[in-house]
């Protein structure tokens, strides 16, 4: 199970490659805006790779937006799984997750990011 300090200092560098300004306060992953990510074990597994991720749009609005997924890391060592899991997550999941979080909040950002769909690069800013 990736729960541990280890896996949120993967998650936490994962997330900071994808977009700045995260930290680990409180067992949970701070970002901009409010935004947190919480890995916990909603249901069994049978891998040490996996954890559950609890996506919180903004941690302290009065009815919070929880989103939930999950991911396996690899690796023969915890800490190359939780390296695994969170890169993978963070390519994958959180990418998708945050480009849709930061679109709703902000339109210059939301013109800026869209605009990956007529082939141009995204430019967080």
């Amino acid at each position: 199970m990736l729960n541990d300090a280890v896996a949120l200092a993967a998650f936490e560098e994962a997330l900071n490659d994808v977009r700045p300004g995260w930290a680990v306060h409180d067992g949970a992953i701070v970002g901009p805006g409010g935004a947190s990510v919480r890995l916990v074990q909603s249901h069994a597994s049978a891998s040490d790779g996996h954890t559950d991720v609890q996506l919180v749009l903004e941690d302290a609005a009065h009815r919070r937006v929880e989103l939930w997924d999950c991911v396996v890391g690899m690796g023969a060592t915890h800490q190359e799984r939780a390296q695994f899991a969170a890169i993978l997550w963070s390519r994958t999941t959180a990418g998708a997750w945050l480009e849709l979080m930061y679109s709703m909040r902000s339109p210059p950002w939301r013109e800026r990011c869209m605009a990956h769909y007529r082939g141009a690069t995204c430019q967080a800013g």
